[in-house]
């Protein structure tokens, strides 16, 4: 009788040869699982992408004409050549506007500009910018109607919405821009910008604020025709400020009075300019008087006032008198400006009655506000 070893060593060398073809049989059918679930969901990805593209634009479009019909509605005139469609795919949902005009109700004003460009990113929907290099005209018909004209390579305008889609933040921002029109010679600016954050609640009373307003200036080239003692490049100007009280609305000649009677004014709390010797650093409170002239009253931190002083009395525009009690004042209060720097002296300031103050002294009278122009 043979061993039971001998007859069952077949058996199991055979069933051990077929473990490991099952083994690597499985293993190949998880492979392609592992390649084809990332690329399915890619896909989807991509799929979901380009269609939330194509609504976005047709959001756009759609609301783009909505607005020009609730302004028409309003009395404005919004004209321009019918967009083809919106490009820019992947990257941006752009929308080109050719010829566009804006007219004023009633014909108060009238804005005409190069071909612009509305741009929205697909992660950003509700920030719109509008780029417009080229040539801008805008025609005032106030009391004494003008013209200004505007000249850049670069001109921006920034939208932020609110969900209701009112406007949150505005902001136009120029570079290289040349400013001239029919009371205004040619001025340069090499860069500048203004933005405006609206309150969330519309203000009340003149404890509550309408607006934040940033005013910036870089390279300003003053006109030729205007006297500037000081020299004709003002390097920098920065103003930081809230506007207080409700803003009526209507056109800007009937808005302003109204402002200004309801107790409007601007509590500036920054400024700072640099413009030849002069340095300054400010913070007050400016308003309109009965008349519509200026009324304020602030701090002013200045460098440089001496050099500055005797510029202004050459030119005539202070009297000598009040230039050498100033300058004596600067001499005795003068401190070393923090960080270093020339030294610097703390000024009050006050304009009343036309009159510019610093103090008691009367430095100069200032020429009458015409707005007129106000359309």
């Amino acid at each position: 009788m043979a061993p039971f070893p001998v007859i069952l060593m077949p058996r199991t060398e055979t069933s051990t040869a077929a473990a490991p073809g099952r083994i690597v049989s499985a293993a190949m059918r998880r492979r392609p699982l592992l390649v084809v679930v990332p690329l399915l969901l890619l896909a989807i990805l991509v799929a979901a992408y380009v269609g939330y593209w194509f609504i976005l634009a047709h959001i756009v479009a759609t609301d783009l004409a909505a607005w020009r019909a609730e302004r028409q509605a309003e009395g404005y005139l919004v004209s321009y050549d019918e967009p083809a469609g919106a490009s820019g795919f992947p990257q941006t949902v752009q929308i080109e506007l050719r010829r566009p005009v804006i007219i004023g109700p009633d014909a108060r004003w009238r804005w005409q500009g190069p071909d612009t460009q509305l741009q929205v990113l697909p992660w950003a929907p509700f920030h719109l910018v509008f780029t417009a290099p080229g040539h801008h005209q805008l025609d005032l018909a106030g009391d004494r109607p003008q013209q200004l004209r505007l000249d850049t390579p670069a001109a921006e305008l920034d939208v932020d919405l609110k969900t209701d889609g009112l406007a949150k933040n505005l902001a136009v921002i120029l570079h290289q821009a040349v400013a001239a029109g029919s009371r205004l010679a040619e001025t340069h600016l090499a860069s500048g910008s203004v933005a405006i954050h609206f309150a969330d609640k519309p203000a009340v009373d003149p404890s509550h604020r309408s607006l934040d307003l940033t005013l910036d200036a870089n390279g300003l080239e003053l006109p030729a025709d205007v006297e500037a003692p000081l020299g004709r490049n003002l390097d920098r100007l920065h103003v930081a400020a809230e506007v207080m009280g409700p803003i009526p609305p209507g056109p800007p000649h009937e808005a302003l009075p109204a402002w200004r009677n309801a107790g409007g004014d601007i509590e500036i709390r920054e400024a700072d300019a640099v413009w030849g010797p002069l340095r300054v650093r400010a913070n007050g409170t400016l308003a309109l008087d009965a008349a519509m002239q200026p009324e304020a009253a602030g701090t002013l931190h200045v460098a440089g006032l001496g050099e500055a002083l005797d510029r202004l009395g050459a030119a005539g525009l202070i009297e000598p008198g009040p230039v050498q009690l100033v300058k004596l004042m600067f001499g005795a209060l003068a401190k070393q400006a923090e960080g270093g720097g020339p030294p610097e002296v703390q000024l009050p300031l006050t304009i009343q009655d036309g009159r510019l103050y610093t103090g008691p002294i009367k430095l100069a009278r200032l020429r009458p506000l015409d707005w007129s122009w106000l359309p």
